[in-house]
């Protein structure tokens, strides 16, 4: 039904992340968003940065996705993903999450008809250690699932 994410802010001449984890909502059409907002499923996470706020279809449910994210340079700071849209039934629109700016959005990556975003994997670095580059949170791949 919707997503949240946890980010880090731009930290300036410090080692920047970007995008470290995303949690699914999850709930059908016409719950109460407590209801929706207490359900919610996520893989690892990285260790920086806090929750935001919670993003939620209006009419329907997840369907598709995109994620942001900047191709690697040697020699400058890397945060890999930066943000997420979901793209929702019912709607030609997507929600998008609020994280950092930098980098390109992927290609669309849509359920197939009838099907919905079900579930997530994450790809996330760990920690490199005092003086080293981290990205945290590398991929997202969501699961479809079929509306019975």
């Amino acid at each position: 039904m919707g997503f949240r994410l946890k980010t880090e802010p731009f930290q300036g001449p410090l080692d920047d992340t970007g995008l470290n984890g995303v949690q699914l909502l999850c709930g059908k059409v016409g719950e109460s968003s407590r209801s929706i907002q207490s359900r919610r499923i996520q893989s690892l996470v990285g260790k920086w940065g806090s929750w935001g706020s919670s993003y939620e279809c209006p009419r329907g449910y997840a369907v598709g996705f995109q994620i942001r994210s900047e191709a690697f340079e040697e020699r400058n700071d890397n945060t890999a993903a930066n943000n997420l849209r979901i793209y929702c039934s019912g709607t030609k629109g997507y929600l998008e999450g609020a994280g950092l700016q930098w980098g390109n959005w992927s290609n669309i990556q849509l359920c197939p008809w009838k099907s919905v975003i079900c579930g997530l994997r994450t790809q996330v670095q760990s920690p490199q250690g005092h003086n080293s580059d981290d990205t945290s949170l590398n991929n997202v791949d969501m699961k479809c699932c079929e509306m019975l």
